[in-house]
């Protein structure tokens, strides 16, 4: 309890908010069975992104079919366990990713079966790789973390600590969700430049 200030993410709720949009996604496209490439449940955060996803499911009528935990964060591996998810539930429609990778490997399976529009998917974090898959519509939504907004953040803490401003001891920002069919607009360009610093 002593510091003085602490910037994140919120977790929890970005997990129950990306939970109602991908539950959505599952209903647009005929059912309400969804799959989960979670990152390792032994981490809080992945703990709180569960919680919140699934107050959301449970809350919109939608159904947690099958959860798979990363071990490495890697593409391969959440091609691999996105393969597994669609060969042992194909009633999913919807793919809800806790971290960027496992939103590239969905996209990766789902196109390779011929399941493009058919099967919906979301991820959290945010890159120029799963970016780039929104803009081809392979991803339907993007819950951004904010890293360089996180940073600015930070430091303006620790600026008005040093000054004696007002200080937020505990601030946990917003993931906002960006959609595909948006994600060139003004509103979301603000969003990825906090997420990635225009480069010179």
């Amino acid at each position: 309890t002593n510091y003085t200030s602490s910037v994140t993410a919120n977790n929890y709720d970005t997990g129950k908010a990306q939970g109602k949009f991908t539950c959505e996604l599952a209903k647009e496209r005929g059912g309400n069975k969804v799959g989960m490439l979670s990152l390792p449940q032994d981490r809080e955060n992945a703990q709180k992104y569960l919680k919140g996803a699934k107050e959301a499911f449970a809350a919109n009528g939608c159904d947690l079919v099958q959860m798979l935990e990363t071990r490495g964060l890697t593409i391969n591996e959440a091609v691999t366990q996105a393969n597994d998810l669609l060969t042992a539930n194909p009633d999913i429609k919807a793919i809800y990713g806790m971290y960027d990778e496992a939103g590239s490997g969905a996209a990766k399976v789902v196109e390779t079966r011929g399941l493009t529009g058919k099967v919906g998917i979301t991820v959290a974090d945010g890159s120029p790789t799963t970016i780039a898959l929104l803009k081809k519509g392979a991803i339907q939504g993007i819950f951004f973390q904010e890293a360089v907004g996180q940073g600015i953040d930070g430091t303006q803490q620790v600026y008005n600590a040093l000054t004696g401003a007002p200080v937020t001891q505990d601030l946990a920002l917003v993931m906002p969700l960006v959609t595909a069919d948006k994600v060139d607009s003004p509103e979301a360009q603000k969003v990825i430049a906090r997420v990635f610093p225009p480069s010179n």
